[in-house]
């Protein structure tokens, strides 16, 4: 599956996306994917590698769109700050299980927690695989198996199958070496169209960047809503047909965006 719409297709595409933008006077709105995006996917999800100076240059960046940057993220906000502390942001986390509309305030849930029936169950799950792992969020749970990836047919089958044998309203979402099951209503585009609803939004362009199967509902919504979508290469988009061929590519062009360069 690739994402709907008029997606820019190569690195030329996303350097005439901020020329345009930038010489058009037009209102930026930049919603950023945080792993296989801005930095490098990593074994584990405690294991990444923030690159020295990201923080300062997200904080460049949102200064010089007036506050109009958000993270959109499958993990938690509050593990977002702490990779980018000091800096903070518009964030959306859980795939926009988890609200945060004002850096200023505190992060809000936007669906029920997970209930420790399907907690256990997924535990359950996974005992006859050693090196998959469960990380427990407040309202999803992910299941990484990125050190074995020849079990992820029977592993999307046991969750399936979890989901379907309870009356919760969930869903099982495929992502990077990961099976997430998450609230059926939460999406990372739906949490574009939220904070585009925000005031300093108002007129805005919207531009999502992502890596990933989980990206696609942010790229689409962004498309559908007059701004753009631009990919970043990895296991899901082609880095040879991504706009992007990595996060260090992409955080080239957020340090040009920052100096308000076009080339």
């Amino acid at each position: 599956m690739r994402a709907a719409g008029p997606l820019a297709n190569n690195r030329q595409e996303a350097v005439q996306v901020s020329r345009k933008l930038l010489e058009g006077n037009k209102n930026i709105a930049l919603f950023l994917d945080f792993d296989g995006t801005l930095v490098d996917i990593s074994a584990a999800p405690d294991a990444i590698d923030v690159p020295a100076g990201l923080p300062e240059l997200l904080a460049l960046v949102s200064e010089r769109l007036e506050g109009r940057l958000a993270i959109l993220t499958g993990r938690p906000i509050a593990s977002i700050d702490r990779f980018l502390s000091p800096f903070r942001c518009i964030a959306a986390g859980a795939h926009g299980a988890e609200l945060r509309l004002d850096p200023s305030q505190s992060v809000v849930l936007d669906a029920p927690p997970i209930a420790s029936s399907i907690i256990d169950a997924a535990q359950q799950a996974i005992r006859p695989y050693e090196s998959v792992t469960l990380e427990v969020k407040r309202t999803s749970i992910a299941v990484h198996y990125r050190l074995c990836p020849e079990v992820e047919s029977p592993l999307r089958r046991a969750l399936q199958d979890i989901v379907a044998d309870r009356p919760e309203d969930l869903v099982v979402l495929g992502g990077r070496k990961v099976f997430e099951i998450i609230p059926r209503g939460a999406s990372k585009g739906g949490a574009l169209e939220r904070i585009l609803s925000l005031p300093k939004f108002e007129d805005c362009c919207p531009v999502a960047i992502g890596d990933d199967l989980t990206d696609v509902t942010a790229i689409e919504a962004a498309n559908r809503l007059g701004g753009v979508g631009l990919s970043v290469g990895g296991e899901y988009f082609p880095a040879d047909s991504a706009n992007f061929s990595g996060p260090s590519d992409l955080r080239n062009w957020l340090e040009k965006l920052a100096k308000g360069e076009t080339s």
